[in-house]
């Protein structure tokens, strides 16, 4: 996450940035439909991962979006719970 953090302070770079997160973010709670998906689409790597939820989280928090946090993290604890059934 630093790493992303750490872009340029250039404008085209903040721009691009923030499209990609808010471009993850659509997607996610679009159910992560890569089939409609347009064809030039900056997102996170992964965007399915729960790295990827965190990342976009901890983004959101320093944009003090804070209803696409809660979102987030309700997807992330799903994902929890699922990872924890199928172990069970």
């Amino acid at each position: 996450m630093d790493e992303l953090f750490n872009i340029k302070q250039d404008e085209e770079d903040q721009e691009l940035a923030d499209e990609a997160m808010r471009n993850t973010y659509k997607f996610i709670m679009s159910g992560c439909d890569w089939e409609r998906l347009p064809e030039e689409f900056w997102m996170l790597g992964d965007p399915e991962g729960k790295q990827a939820i965190k990342d976009l989280m901890s983004y959101f928090i320093s944009t003090e979006e804070y209803e696409k946090c809660s979102k987030l993290k309700k997807i992330l604890e799903t994902k929890k719970k699922r990872k924890k059934d199928n172990h069970d």
